[in-house]
C-alpha cells in the first residue's frame, strides 16, 4: 500500500489517514493482535494498550516490524489475528510524501486545519514559517517532516501515530519536536531506529525483532536502545 493511496483520496481538503473507528477507551490496544502476509508473520501476535495521553516508543531496525505496527494500529492494515481497538479520531503520518509533494506547507496544513492563525504559531515554533510556500517535494527532508507533522500540533486527534517523526532531524531539533508531542495531551504512538531517547520524551517503549516484541518496558528515565538491542 503506497502512500499516496493510503493518505489521499484525491479530492484536495479530504486526505483519507485521518480515520474514524473503534472506541475512546482505552485510546490503543492490541489484543493478541499480529499480521501475516503469504505466509509470513510481519508482526507475531502481541499484547499492548496505550493511554490516553501517553507516549510509546516503537524501536528497532529496518525490517523488524515497526511500519507494520503502525499501520495495524492506524486501521490501515488489518489485524490478520487477534484484533486491534483504537480511538476515533486518529492521525497517522507515515514515513513518506508519495501522491502529495506538490502541495505548498500551507497548502498541507490548511487542508488539514482551517485555521491559519494556529498553523503559523506552530510553523513558527518548528523554524519554517519562511518557507510555507515552499511545495513539500522541494523541502529538505527535515523541513518536509517538521511540515508533515505541523497540523497535527495545532489540533491534536485523540491518538497521533509518527512513523519516524525525527529520523531526518538533527538531534537538537529531533528533540525540540519530542517535547512539542508531549505537550499535546493526546495518544502518541511513535518509531525510531537504533538511538537515545532523552528523559520524559516517552512513557513507555517496545523494542521489536523480525515482527515480535524483544523487550518493553518504561522509558520515562530514557532510553538506550541499542544498550537494550
Amino acid at each position: 500500500l503506497g502512500a499516496s493511496e493510503a493518505i489521499w483520496k484525491g479530492h484536495f481538503g479530504a486526505p483519507s489517514f485521518f480515520c474514524y473507528t473503534g472506541i475512546m477507551d482505552p485510546i490503543l490496544s492490541f489484543l493478541s493482535a499480529g499480521h501475516s502476509r503469504m505466509g509470513k508473520a510481519l508482526l507475531k501476535p502481541c499484547d499492548f494498550t496505550v493511554a490516553s495521553g501517553k507516549m510509546l516508543l516503537v524501536a528497532g531496525p529496518n525490517g523488524a516490524g515497526k511500519s507494520t505496527l503502525l499501520r495495524m494500529a492506524a486501521g490501515v492494515w488489518p489485524a490478520t489475528t487477534g484484533r486491534v481497538v483504537r480511538a476515533k479520531r486518529i492521525a497517522w503520518v507515515p514515513d513518506g510524501i508519495d501522491g502529495f509533494a506538490w502541495l505548498t506547507i500551507r497548502e498541507w496544513g490548511l487542508a488539514w486545519v482551517p485555521n491559519e492563525a494556529k498553523l503559523k504559531s506552530i510553523w513558527e515554533k518548528l523554524e519554517i514559517l519562511s518557507q510555507v510556500s515552499k511545495p513539500l517535494g522541494k523541502c529538505s527532508r527535515g523541513t518536509r517532516q517538521k511540515a508533515l507533522l505541523s497540523p497535527f500540533l495545532a489540533v491534536p486527534p485523540d491518538l497521533l501515530i509518527l512513523d519516524e517523526p525525527v529520523a531526518t532531524l538533527d538531534p537538537s531539533s529531533g528533540q525540540a519536536v519530542l517535547k512539542l508531542l508531549r505537550g499535546l495531551g493526546c495518544a502518541v504512538v511513535f518509531s525510531c531506529h537504533l538511538g537515545r531517547v532523552a528523559p520524559g520524551l516517552a512513557d513507555d517503549y517496545l523494542i521489536l525483532h523480525d515482527g515480535d516484541i524483544l523487550a518493553r518496558g518504561s522509558a520515562v528515565g530514557g532510553l538506550d536502545v541499542e544498550a537494550i538491542y
